[in-house]
């Protein structure tokens, strides 16, 4: 038998732009959905069980919304849950997921990112 060394699962690179009304304001958001490598630490995140299901969100809202609903730098962490562990939402701090309070702005970014993962394909650009 030979050795063969574990393949990487591919990249995936996805984005989306979708529209977010907020007190009669209409504002436009654009995700950008990428894998993480496989090797990346995050505090008790197990990376082995998690392969895959790590991806970075990069957020653009324009007109900006209030910090009251969304005062985080752009980049943003987002674990599919798998089986124990439910979905996850926030930002890296000292290799540490500080997860983000819930609001509907946060929770449309969440239904997005799922929605958009479930469609075929490693890549793809996308409007909702």
């Amino acid at each position: 038998m030979e050795y063969m060394e574990e393949v990487n699962p591919t990249t995936i690179t996805k984005s989306v732009e979708y529209k977010f009304s907020n007190e009669g304001t209409e504002h436009l958001v654009k995700l950008s959905i990428v894998s993480v490598p496989n090797d990346t630490e995050i505090e008790h995140i197990d990376k082995e069980e998690n392969k895959g299901f790590v991806f970075a969100i990069n957020v653009s809202v324009e007109p900006v919304l209030s910090k009251e609903i969304f005062d985080r730098p752009n980049n943003l962490v987002y674990i599919l849950g798998n089986g124990e562990m439910n979905n996850k939402l926030g930002y890296l701090q000292d290799n540490k997921l500080i997860e983000l309070e819930d609001n509907v702005f946060l929770t449309g970014i969440q239904a997005t990112v799922i929605s958009v993962l479930a469609i075929p394909g490693d890549t793809g650009h996308f409007k909702a």
